[in-house]
């Protein structure tokens, strides 16, 4: 399905990839520890046995489920060479796939579904097209972790350009409204990735007076403006 491939197919992305998130033992570990910080929580609590990493890259991810001895985890991602690296480095199951084609295909179904930093790399129509396969692809029970760039804060809105592959833009209003059109039942924001460094924060701060400002001139709720990241749990 070519004219459903996603940007992360263009010639090149691998290096630029590598180059920020080098596939290093030291690497793998830290993220990890991350990992385990901002999603240990929400793993202990589900009874899950089988999990789906879309967009797995080099398998950073997919490596911290692997520990944490789940029956099956799977990787998929549409980038040839970062699977590559991807099994040189995890003992898993890795498939080189377009996620949409994947998830529209796959017979088998899993307890959890991974998809962080992919969907801002897609199409409008195309995040809604993959969330409903994902939707379909869960267990009785089973749910969806998203994590995107929150573009109502002032960090997100300029780092979301550094990376020529983004494309779609979400807000947690509009994160909502897909996962809503895609027939997930229930959408449950996290808000696990809280700005840490001093420079980001006075961003925030700048931010936190204006946007809510605006927003409030408007008719709308105060935004979550400290949270760079948005990390919505959807429940099948």
């Amino acid at each position: 399905m070519p004219a459903m491939e996603s940007t992360k197919s263009n010639v090149g992305y691998e290096e630029y990839y590598l180059r920020n998130n080098p596939p290093t033992a030291r690497n793998y570990e830290k993220k990890g520890r991350g990992y385990h910080r901002r999603f240990g929580r929400i793993l202990d609590e589900a009874k899950a046995q089988s999990v789906l990493d879309l967009g797995c890259a080099t398998g950073m991810l997919t490596r911290y489920l692997c520990g944490r001895g789940y029956r099956r985890v799977v990787g998929i991602d549409l980038n040839a060479k970062l699977i590559e690296v991807a099994r040189q480095n995890v003992q898993t199951e890795f498939v080189a796939d377009d996620a949409v084609h994947f998830a529209a295909t796959c017979k088998e179904k899993f307890d959890i579904i991974f998809l962080l930093d992919i969907l801002e790399h897609l199409e409008r129509p195309q995040v809604e097209e993959l969330l409903r396969h994902v939707r379909g692809l869960l267990n009785d029970g089973g749910f969806a972790l998203v994590r995107t760039p929150n573009m109502n804060c002032l960090h997100s809105s300029g780092s979301f350009n550094y990376d020529w592959t983004h494309i779609t833009p979400f807000t947690e209003g509009s994160l909502f409204h897909v996962a809503t059109l895609a027939g997930f039942s229930r959408v449950e924001h996290c808000n696990l990735f809280r700005m840490q460094n001093f420079k980001a924060k006075i961003k925030a701060c700048i931010n936190a007076l204006i946007v809510p400002t605006l927003i409030w001139l408007r008719g709308g709720k105060k935004a979550k403006v400290f949270y760079y990241c948005l990390v919505a749990k959807l429940h099948a």
